[in-house]
């Protein structure tokens, strides 16, 4: 059937001659190992027809001695037929793919060699007309062919010793040849190859012609008549007097064309060429046609410029499946642009094959469907610096990529060559303050790539050339931008300052929100935990039981990219809650600063599982498998479809902030002029008007303001419509939705709504008590003076009395300073309130803090009079952009790596505190990861208390309504609020050591904790119970209980079996299924609370369960102590000691995470100064702290080796790199990285212990090295003096484990520490649980 079909298409093909004409071989051939090509295949050892030597299969009842799927060399048999007609015609074979090489025989005559990965071979004087036969030998292993491996330069380094990822065995080899073509060209001159080349700028059309000339023809002519859609001539190019030489030469033939219509994104429109070759008799010699498009592309200053106009893309992934079928899903999608992956495996080594092959089939869909492509050319990934040391390398490098692009330069839908992929990743290509932004690097990649684009611009000017995630090079600037959890501000903010100073185009070549790998830190899942950040309590009440019960063993089987997310993503509706919420930000924001465009890693999950997947796991090609087209959203298309298509038209238009549309001021003064913006981003082609009209309406839906306008578009356009009212007057919090409809693209209106609160003005509140301010700076008190009437300035001196209230102002607390209160003040009932200090200030009271620039915050379960006039609403995205902490770096280093900074805009609190275990603490307002951090933190000790604040008031004086609401509320609540009164005990278990104690703090008014009582001991005290397993309670709305805990406290990663409470013998109150009882005795009151952290606190001995889980424990700890404070628990007089008294800060930095790289395998009888003396592969880019994460590195027993894995130390400070390596061996070699960031050139103290040999390195230099026994492994036996340079510092250990443990404790001084002082007692945790260790949720990965 197959040798049918192909004779006919060579019959019909003849009806047309004279016109050169290429058909492609069926893909199906016949096979049989082979040994060499002289000894020839026998005839009756044919495989089957099959697609693929692997897949081959011999008739019934015959073997092969040697199966084909692991042989290094195959023959390959078809055959064709030629018509008689065609015996005067010349025959060239077209290879678009060699996988090795080849030697071809036809009619069992040798006819040459066609060493890979492409070309051509003629095979006119082998050919006859009827039957021929086609026999191609394949080798991998260069057998019988002119060239060696170690003399095929590309291939010898993807793969050889020395190689990038470690030297491929030759198994590992492509092998097999397809896409093989049979050209016929006519006699005695063809037309073998034509293109296009268009300029909008000059209004002109180039045509270039390969002629081949199988003999000397003069006074030849050559005409090209351009053919509209419709097949009408509008332009035609003609060249007379030709005369050519036997062979190949090419001519240009060019002309002015005023009005073409232009190929442009979302409009695909081609024109035919239609090209005749004449004698000079006039006898039509040859002909051919071909499609092409009209367009320009170009980059001015940041933008990417399409004829002429500005253009941006909207991009898809290739892998998925583009066919004629699905391209309707992706168009449904809004895609206008699509992205082939570079891959380097896929160039000389094994992504299969051995170089990429694209189907033409798939770029002509892609040419009339108007859809751009960033197409792969050979990378420069492997050749790196041998491309200026190896001229070979060099020569065989352009060779094979001119091949290439000569193969595809006629799609007018190719804008762009990539020649590599994650081969340089400078971080500057991704930060904020960086990207766009062209830089002169001095790394030896950076040169290369700039030579490859030389090269490719040589062989084609007419497209932009880039590489992916190479930094601010070549046309196009690109990054591998993975924000994590930034938080959305920020995210949408990212490209700020690019729009204000970026001078190259800037693409996210991959980007997510959020990348699936970023919802698991080590063993643990934390998507709840992260969800809460700008979900609160609805993470926790949306939480499904199946995410919850699934939630420990997600994270125990986490590999590191989040494959688990499919699965979730089924029965974790929180998940595309939290997708939502970033891919909203980032369309809507980042298509309005003008980005040129961003590829979302979605290849997981994607749009939903086609029907004729039939259950098939294919996440990378699912949409290949469609067999009918889509014009609407599909019935099986999933919640990603619809969140990744709503923002990502042509058309993008909503409600924008003003006079930047990323602000989000929401909250407005009675009377207040209110400006906001619609905002129209137009990526369609041609012109289009917009009508748009907005209503503002209140609660009940009246319109109380409105306004129209008219926005004219052209292709590229960014543009906004000003809206602007007075806010209505009110006598109390109103809400009011401002709404917006824009006509004139497609059917139906484009609507979008912003939600706003409207706030009576009102003004400064009397002070109740004595208010005194110390605020040196000044920096408080325009905002104090705001809110609150009458307040007096602190003087040196001041004596405080019961009830007064010291406001600490912005900035007024000094390192080691002498606070002008005292921890007795507070105990005698001073009320103490700090405003915002520097992060360090918290620290160096006892507090862990994170820089979060928190634009939500959430009330705690019990804010008392902090609510007061002020909706939930209040506490998110306040207007205005604080300056505490600087905008787009970071204010300090941090000991893991945090995602980049961003704006501060919106900022509600610039940094957080973590929330305390210890007793006495309350948070009144909770946010951030799990709830778990607080700015606004409240510590009772004595008739006083003082109340951490880390929200950013000042400045916002008269601009922020909610936030002036608020400060007059805490001021409000500094003076009234009371301490709960009364003695507290809390009881583990049996209490008969405590009768008596207990006995006296129930008769003087006081409460008893029991915690975790079981079924015998709830029994004597008149409870009966029931065992129970559970992960979480009911969560109280309403209640004493709801105002107690608050409900992240309330749920855990793993069964619990509790003795819950059914009823008391005393009347009392039973909450969130019997795991809390309240009831009074005598004058006292007793809580049961049935969950103890003891229930997991040990559970498992393996350390990645136990770390699965920690979290947990250390919420029941803070259940516990919530628990106890709200009945009265204060902070010990330690405590309060240790937060009124500011240190200078950490003597010394503990140095707790590290990226690691290992492990490797000396031998066991390899000496240890042997092991550390040796260069293993990866060590120069530890060493230099070039870690790109996507480079790996092969070890000697085939495993492969990045630079992606870090460890975190255990509570005691230890990095365990045989628990990360997963190592138990005694001859592993590790290394350790940590780059440290300096303000100046210093001298520091690196103190260490380690387990054991090693050798430490700075900024590439050995300083110290260990290869004998030093005894017992300790923390800091060894002090080293180490010189560190301002900026970058990089630390690496290399270990060799010993025979017991394999790892290290380190610290490094701070700057101006005393080195005679070193030995000073480190500060006893007491705010914090010093036996929990959590790994930072903050810790940011690069990708």
């Amino acid at each position: 059937m197959k040798k049918q079909i192909f004779t006919a298409a060579l019959a019909a093909f003849a009806a047309l001659a004279p016109a050169a004409e290429k058909t492609e071989l069926p893909q199906r051939w016949q096979y049989q190992p082979a040994t060499d090509s002289k000894t020839l295949p026998e005839k009756t050892k044919w495989s089957l027809p099959a697609g693929g030597y692997k897949q081959a299969k011999l008739p019934k009842k015959q073997q092969w001695k040697q199966k084909i799927a692991a042989a290094d060399n195959i023959w390959m048999r078809q055959e064709f037929t030629l018509p008689e007609q065609q015996k005067n015609d010349r025959f060239v074979l077209d290879f678009e793919r060699i996988n090795g090489n080849a030697i071809v025989f036809v009619n069992g005559k040798k006819v040459g060699e066609r060493l890979g990965p492409y070309g051509t071979l003629e095979i006119t004087k082998f050919v006859k007309p009827g039957r021929n036969e086609l026999l191609l030998f394949n080798t991998r292993n260069y057998t019988d062919v002119s060239r060696t491996f170690e003399t095929d330069p590309l291939r010898y380094t993807a793969r050889g010793p020395g190689a990038l990822y470690g030297e491929l065995p030759v198994k590992q080899w492509a092998l097999g040849i397809d896409h093989v073509n049979l050209i016929r060209l006519p006699v005695p001159a063809a037309v073998s190859d034509a293109w296009a080349e268009t300029s909008w700028t000059n209004r002109e059309l180039t045509l270039h012609l390969e002629l081949d000339t199988a003999k000397a023809l003069s006074g030849a002519t050559v005409v090209c008549d351009i053919l509209d859609a419709q097949g009408r001539k509008v332009l035609s190019l003609e060249q007379k007097n030709l005369n050519l030489k036997q062979g190949i030469e090419t001519i240009s033939l060019r002309k002015k064309w005023e009005n073409p219509i232009l190929w442009e994104l979302d409009r695909g429109y081609l024109y035919t060429a239609d090209i005749k070759l004449k004698n000079a008799s006039g006898k039509l010699l040859d002909t051919q046609k071909f499609r092409f498009g009209f367009r320009e592309i170009r980059v001015e200053g940041r933008d990417l410029i399409l004829n002429g106009h500005k253009s941006r893309w909207r991009t898809e992934w290739s892998q998925f499946g583009i066919t004629e079928y699905s391209v309707g899903l992706f168009k449904l999608l809004g895609r206008n642009m699509i992205y082939y992956q570079s891959n380097p495996t896929g160039w000389w080594r094994n992504w299969p094959n051995e170089v990429f092959h694209y189907d033409q089939k798939e770029l002509d869909l892609m040419d009339r469907e108007g859809i751009a492509v960033l197409l792969p050319v050979p990378s420069c990934n492997f050749v790196r610096e041998r491309f200026f040391s190896d001229p070979k390398v060099r020569k065989q490098y352009e060779e094979e990529t001119a091949q290439f692009i000569k193969r595809y330069r006629n799609h007018p839908s190719i804008i762009a060559w990539c020649t590599s992929m994650n081969s340089f990743n400078p971080r500057s290509g991704l930060h904020p303050d960086t990207f766009g932004k062209r830089e002169n690097y001095t790394h030896i990649q950076a040169k290369v790539l700039n030579e490859s684009f030389q090269i490719v611009k040589s062989i084609d000017k007419t497209r932009l050339v880039y590489g992916h995630a190479e930094g601010n090079l070549g046309d196009i600037a690109s990054g591998n931008t993975y924000p994590n959890f930034a938080p959305l501000q920020e995210v949408e903010d990212w490209p700020e300052l690019w729009a204000k100073h970026g001078n190259m185009p800037w693409w996210a070549c991959e980007y997510a929100a959020v990348y699936n790998g970023s919802y698991f830190k080590g063993k643990q899942f934390l998507l709840t935990e992260y969800a809460a950040i700008n979900l609160g309590k609805d993470a926790y009440r949306l939480e499904t039981g199946k995410q919850l019960e699934r939630t420990r063993d997600l994270g125990l089987e986490n590999s590191g990219h989040g494959g688990g997310m499919v699965a979730v993503s089924r029965y974790a509706p929180l998940y595309f809650l939290v997708q939502g919420s970033y891919i909203k930000a980032t369309d809507r924001a980042w298509r309005t600063w003008g980005i040129a465009g961003w590829h979302y890693f979605n290849f997981g999950i994607g749009y939903g599982e086609p029907p004729e997947l039939k259950g098939r796991k294919r996440p990378f090609g699912r949409y290949f498998a469609m067999k009918k087209s889509v014009s609407g959203r599909p019935a099986w298309a999933n919640e990603l479809f619809d969140l990744h298509s709503k923002y990502m038209q042509p058309l993008l238009t909503y409600i924008a902030g003003s006079p930047v549309h990323t602000d989000k001021t929401h909250s407005f003064q009675a009377g207040d002029r209110v400006r906001k913006q619609i905002a129209a981003v137009w990526d369609g082609p041609g012109d289009l008007t917009l009508d748009l009209s907005w209503t503002l309406q209140d609660k009940s839906g009246k319109t109380v303001a409105s306004g129209k306008g008219t926005l004219p578009l052209k292709a590229g356009d960014i543009k906004f419509l000003p809206v602007e009212f007075r806010a209505p007057s009110v006598k109390s919090v109103s809400e009011y939705t401002l709404k917006m409809s824009a006509k004139g693209f497609r059917d139906k209106p484009v609507t979008d709504s912003f939600a706003l609160e409207i706030y009576p003005r009102t003004a400064p509140i009397p002070a109740q008590k004595r208010v005194v301010v110390y605020d040196p700076s000044g920096k408080s008190l325009p905002w104090i003076r705001s809110v609150l009437s009458k307040t007096t300035v602190y003087k040196p001196g001041m004596k405080w009395n019961s009830g007064d209230v010291l406001v600490m102002g912005r900035e007024s607390v000094k390192p080691e300073m002498k606070l002008p209160f005292s921890a007795q003040d507070v105990k005698n009932g001073l009320r103490v309130l700090f405003l915002e200090q520097r992060p360090e200030i918290w620290e160096a009271m006892g507090f862990r803090t994170m820089d979060t620039g928190s634009r939500v915050v959430f009330f705690g379960s019990d804010p008392g009079t902090l609510r007061t006039g002020l909706p939930e609403q209040g506490l998110r995205y306040w207007s205005g952009t604080p300056d505490l902490l600087p905008e787009f770096k970071h204010a300090r280093a941090y000991d893991v790596t945090v995602a980049p900074k961003s704006s501060n805009r919106n900022t509600v609190a610039s940094s957080v505190i973590e929330t305390p275990v210890s007793a006495g603490f309350v948070p009144l307002l909770s946010a951030e990861f799990d709830m778990d951090y607080t700015p606004l933190l409240r510590m009772n000790y004595g008739k006083g208390m003082i109340l951490f604040s880390t929200l950013d008031f000042s400045g916002r004086e008269g601009k922020d309504p909610a936030a002036m609401t608020l400060g007059k509320n805490l001021l409000r609540y500094a003076e009234q609020a009371v301490n709960p009164d009364g003695d507290v005990l809390v009881v583990y278990g049996s209490d008969e050591k405590q009768k008596a104690q207990i006995s006296r703090i129930l008769n003087a008014g006081g409460t008893v904790v029991y915690v975790g009582l079981d079924a015998k001991q709830l029994a004597a005290k008149g409870i009966t119970s029931e065992k129970k397993e559970i992960r979480r309670v009911a969560f109280p709305e309403t209640g004493i209980f709801a105002k107690l805990f608050p409900w992240n406290l309330l749920r855990w990663r793993d069964l619990l079996t509790v003795n819950a409470i059914t009823s008391s013998k005393w009347k009392g109150e039973i909450g969130c299924d019997g795991i809390f009882l309240l009831r009074k005795n005598g004058k006292g009151r007793e809580l049961f609370l049935q969950v103890s952290p003891a229930m997991l606190e040990n559970r498992y001995k393996d350390p990645a369960k136990q770390e699965s889980i920690q979290l947990s424990v250390l919420r029941l700890k803070q259940l516990v102590s919530r628990a106890a404070t709200a009945f009265g628990a204060e902070a010990s007089d330690e405590l309060a000691a240790r937060v009124t008294k500011v240190k200078k800060g950490a003597t010394f930095q503990n140095l707790d995470s590290w990226f690691v790289f290992g492990p490797f395998y000396a031998g066991r009888k390899t000496k240890p100064a042997d092991a550390l003396a040796r260069e293993w592969p990866g060590e120069k880019q530890a060493l230099s702290g070039d870690m790109n994460p996507n480079l790996t590195y092969r070890t000697e027993d085939g495993r492969t080796l990045d630079f992606r894995k870090t460890v975190s130390a255990n509570p005691d400070g230890f990095n365990d790199l045989g628990r990360t390596f997963e190592s138990n061996r005694s001859d592993a070699v590790g290394y350790a990285i940590k780059t440290i960031r300096s303000d100046s050139d210093r001298k520091a103290m690196l103190r260490l212990g380690v387990d054991y040999f090693f050798r430490v390195y700075v900024n590439g230099k050995l300083v110290f090295e260990r290869t004998e026994n030093h005894g017992a492994p300790k923390p800091n036996i060894f002090r080293l003096r180490i010189d560190l340079k301002k900026g970058d510092n990089v630390i690496v250990m290399k270990i060799y484990t010993g025979s017991k443990g394999f790892g290290f404790w380190s610290n490094l001084s701070e700057p101006g520490v005393d080195f005679s002082k070193i030995d000073a007692e480190k500060d006893r945790e007491l705010i914090y649980d010093p036996e929990i260790k959590i790994r930072n949720p903050y810790e940011f990965y690069y990708w």
